[in-house]
């Protein structure tokens, strides 16, 4: 058996179904989750970022970058790209995020659980496979929940507020089993909560760089751009065939996607 169990992602997402009003009361939101071990690389360097509140999220705003070792990601005002332009470095993976309506005060939460397997010591002496099902709250998890906290008045030049929480959950350690060689035993579960707010300007993206505490964990880079809506759902200045209305019923389980296991490797992120 190896040190760790291959993951499946289940995204489930929950959006208050109200009726879109005016301007100041429903935004367009667009969001990109990158997922990656932080053991896979042994530094990332931020260039351009501003700590968010006392916790480990980093915000950045164009023009903006990370060296993940050799791979590269620069933060534009229109865009962003990658070492190789669009192609996606192997380290990552996208959870793929339907474009979103945010109403005031009504939250929109990204739950991502993947379940974990461990070897438990019977009293006979033998092992037993145990599993901590993705549904546990005890499970590894990466959970975002975006919000606006208070009506304001939008426009072509006005910021506009999210809230963005993170409740992540990753394996720091396994327990050790005497007389097993392997890193099986119980995982234990280190947790990050932060909540902070960011003033996003429209059309123009915004990142969030969130860091695991521990090298087996997952760290996450967030990317966020919120878009206009007229009291119909619509895009300004777009045509009739840009309504969003059917965003106000994204599907609820976008399907499976295989996000990176927790890796026992020695690398640490810096």
């Amino acid at each position: 058996m190896t040190g760790y169990v291959k993951s499946i992602l289940l995204l489930s997402f929950s959006l208050a179904l109200l009726p879109v009003l005016c301007a100041e009361n429903v935004v367009k939101l667009d969001a990109r989750l990158f997922v990656y071990r932080t053991g896979d690389f042994a530094s990332v360097h931020l260039s351009g970022a501003s700590p968010l509140g006392s916790g480990p999220a980093r915000l950045l705003r164009y023009p903006a970058a990370i060296q993940f070792d050799s791979e590269s990601f620069t933060l534009g005002r229109m865009g962003f790209e990658w070492t190789h332009g669009d192609v996606l470095p192997p380290q990552f993976t996208l959870v793929p995020i339907p474009p979103l309506l945010l109403h005031v005060s009504k939250p929109v939460v990204v739950d991502s659980s993947v379940p974990v397997q461990y070897l438990e010591r019977q009293e006979d002496g033998t092992l037993k496979v145990r599993e901590i099902p993705s549904e546990s709250p005890e499970s590894p998890h990466i959970r975002v929940t975006f919000r606006r906290p208070y009506s304001e008045y939008i426009d072509a030049f006005s910021g506009i507020t999210v809230r963005c929480g993170f409740d992540l959950a990753t394996v720091a350690k396994r327990e050790t089993l005497p007389g097993v060689s392997l890193d099986v035993g119980k995982p234990v579960i280190a947790t990050v909560n932060q909540t902070c707010d960011i003033s996003c300007q429209p059309e123009a993206w915004s990142a969030v760089s969130l860091l695991s505490p521990n090298e087996n964990g997952l760290s996450l880079l967030l990317l966020i751009r919120v878009l206009r809506v007229d009291d119909r759902g619509w895009l300004p200045d777009r045509s009739p065939g840009t309504n969003l209305d059917g965003l106000n019923n994204p599907i609820l389980n976008n399907g499976p996607a295989n996000i990176p296991a927790p890796s026992s490797g020695s690398r640490r992120s810096k």
